[in-house]
């Protein structure tokens, strides 16, 4: 029960963004005091109550002021041209998973905290410094908030009510997914606090040809957002267990003669058996010595062999060009065979945009009963976003507003009429909303205007109303007014070609008369099917 208000804060802290907190931390640890407070290594980042959290620039209960409250740190408002960019890479993405036989899985955004150290590792940099971990009563029932999606499908797809019986190695369980990852790092240009991605996992194949599908359907996602040509796909392989442990030998072998070269995280790493992650330190030093470590590909098995053979020989069949880089690896250990990156030097130091691999032994790692190989990959949308032009042709399009009708209610100085006016401009639009037709209602007169900090309603001239209707680019404009209602005629204004018709309407015929047909021809919006 005493966790109750801080999950629920924390929750609306992420989702709503209602909170100033500029450095909320990777564990979150309760201590005593009149409220919950919620800790990390740092220091105290603020305190729930029984009201919800607050912190120095949000007062519960009162005192603060709208422009007091900030976003979280590496986290970020969507909307408007930005939005529309997110918007389109999702759309565009569902759209091809779908033809391709994906489905949608959604999984929660909290997960239990093993469930990311048994994938990623006790030890790995994501679950000691960057999880955003709840801690429970005890540990096993700590929660975090998804770092990445991977491993939350896979716990998914092994769940015993998850629907598997009808999948074999020949028609393997194919699913997609879309959503915000989070990850306590320092705030960058294409790196987020609260990040998403868009994903696709393939599971119950070793086949090598579905890591070419794979390949080849994130290869036309690229091409249709029109990123493909500043990418360049990085191609390697793990081998199979066998080879890997046979190669993480060798590079452990080759790293010990330099230990005293390597920096501290790499040392660490060697240490610790992570030996497979010294090849992408990011330390000058480290990235000379790895320059001349042995290759995987002296390691591999003949299965392996085999398997990226074909992975090759399907890529250039289908003409995906690519680059063999045998330091391209992934550190956990239940990856093997492909692994594959698309990079673009216009990010700058953060290269990768879209990544993925193998990843065979990641169902017997969380339970040892399950063997199901898989194949994957996940682009960030943020990087997507940044790379993406404003004027690519297929986002303009998706970004053109929906043809619409206006419906203007004109104001009027007798009074009585401006009641009647309004009364029947609302219920034609929700006439025409009705029979899934685009409309909106412009009101004659505004509000308060805190802007301008005026106390009185204003009355819109009948010239701003059809600026209104401009700006929001109308198609077509209804104007009802004392003079129309008087003679059961509406007139109507096409914005385009400027040709204004009267029509006859009558209150009581709403549906398939006279104006909503004329609306339709001029929408070109074709009535629905009975």
């Amino acid at each position: 029960v005493q966790w109750v208000h801080p999950l629920m804060a924390v929750a609306g802290s992420l989702c709503l963004r209602f909170i100033s907190l500029a450095d909320l931390p990777s564990s979150l640890r309760p201590c005593g005091g009149g409220g919950e407070q919620l800790r990390a290594s740092g220091g105290s980042v603020g305190r729930v109550g029984s009201r919800g959290f607050s912190s120095s620039s949000l007062r519960c209960g009162g005192g603060g002021t709208v422009g007091s409250l900030r976003r979280v740190r590496g986290t970020k408002d969507l909307y408007g041209e930005e939005l529309e960019k997110y918007t389109y890479l999702r759309d565009t993405f569902k759209r091809l998973a779908e033809q391709a036989q994906f489905h949608e899985i959604e999984c929660p955004l909290l997960e239990h905290s093993n469930l990311f150290r048994g994938t990623l590792g006790d030890t790995s940099d994501v679950v000691t410094k960057e999880m955003y971990t709840i801690p429970g009563s005890k540990p096993t029932s700590d929660v975090s908030l998804r770092p990445e999606g991977t491993a939350g499908i896979m716990r998914a797809f092994l769940d015993p009510q998850f629907p598997r019986e009808s999948l074999t190695e020949f028609s393997p369980g194919k699913y997609y997914y879309e959503g915000p990852m989070f990850r306590y790092e320092r705030p960058q240009a294409g790196r987020s606090r609260q990040f998403h991605q868009l994903g696709i996992e393939l599971i119950g194949s070793a086949q090598p040809s579905q890591d070419v599908s794979l390949l080849s359907l994130s290869n036309l996602l690229l091409e249709e957002w029109g990123l493909l040509k500043d990418c360049k796909l990085l191609l390697n392989t793990l081998g199979d267990r066998e080879s890997r442990q046979a190669y993480k030998d060798v590079l452990a072998e080759y790293f010990e003669k330099y230990r005293d070269q390597l920096s501290e995280i790499s040392l660490s790493r060697l240490d610790q058996g992570r030996v497979l992650r010294i090849l992408d330190s990011k330390d000058k030093t480290d990235i000379a010595l790895a320059q001349g470590a042995p290759s995987i590909h002296q390691n591999l098995t003949d299965a392996s062999l085999t398997h990226w053979d074909e992975v090759k020989r399907g890529l250039d069949t289908l003409g995906i060009q690519y680059e063999v880089e045998p330091k391209l690896v992934r550190g956990l250990d239940y990856y093997t065979h492909t692994c594959f990156e698309y990079t673009s030097t216009l990010l700058g130091g953060q290269s990768a945009v879209l990544g993925g691999g193998r990843y065979d032994n990641l169902a017997n790692r969380l339970d040892s009963s399950q063997h199901y190989p898989a194949v994957g990959w996940a682009i960030g949308l943020e990087r997507a976003a940044m790379l993406l032009s404003p004027t690519h042709p297929p986002l303009l399009k998706a970004s053109q507003p929906l043809p619409h009708v206006a419906i203007v209610a004109v104001a009027d100085d007798e009074p009585g009429w401006n009641d009647k006016v309004r009364a029947t401009a609302m219920k034609l639009n929700h006439s025409l909303l009705s029979q899934s037709i685009p409309a909106q209602f412009v009101d004659f007169e505004s509000g308060p205007s805190r802007v301008q900090g005026e106390s009185s309603r204003k009355i819109q001239s009948l010239r701003k109303q059809l600026m209104v209707c401009e700006r929001q680019r109308s198609a077509v404009v209804v104007f009802v007014g004392r003079d129309e209602l008087s003679s059961n005629t509406l007139k109507l204004r096409n914005m385009s070609t400027r040709e204004q018709l009267s029509v006859t309407y009558t209150d009581s015929t709403l549906e398939g008369n006279e104006l909503t047909k004329a609306i339709r021809r001029m929408l070109a919006v074709p009535k629905e099917e009975e």
